[in-house]
């Protein structure tokens, strides 16, 4: 294999990584919106919930609407963490979730896997 062709096979490979970190990261954003949501519906919940036991009036359909909201948005939130779940790997020494990609694991230094 000349240089040429070893530049372009790295410069695929850097390609390649940049396009899955860049997925990962997309991914962890919509996971982060989809956390601070069910934040605030708890929040909703919770004050519609203190609003009962002060003895006001609340429509059960609304706890209702919000109860299946979150059941939606829990849902949606394991579809994520299951795809980040197939882009990772884990050391297999200390367990640690490891970059994809990665030659040796950054928390205890085991090899991960080897390339020629």
């Amino acid at each position: 294999m000349n240089i040429w062709e070893r530049v372009r096979k790295g410069t695929q490979v850097v390609s390649e990584k940049s396009g899955e970190l860049l997925e990962m990261a997309k991914i962890k954003a919509a996971v982060a919106k989809i956390e601070t949501e069910i934040v605030k519906k708890y929040t909703e919940l919770g004050e519609l919930t203190y609003r009962i036991y002060r003895g006001e009036e609340v429509d059960d359909q609304v706890i209702k609407k919000l109860c299946e909201e979150l059941g939606e948005l829990h849902q949606e939130l394991q579809g994520y963490r299951d795809q980040l779940a197939k882009m990772t790997t884990n050391c297999p020494s200390c367990k640690r979730a490891v970059k994809p990609g990665a030659r040796y694991c950054p928390d205890c230094g085991h090899a991960l896997h080897s390339e020629p």
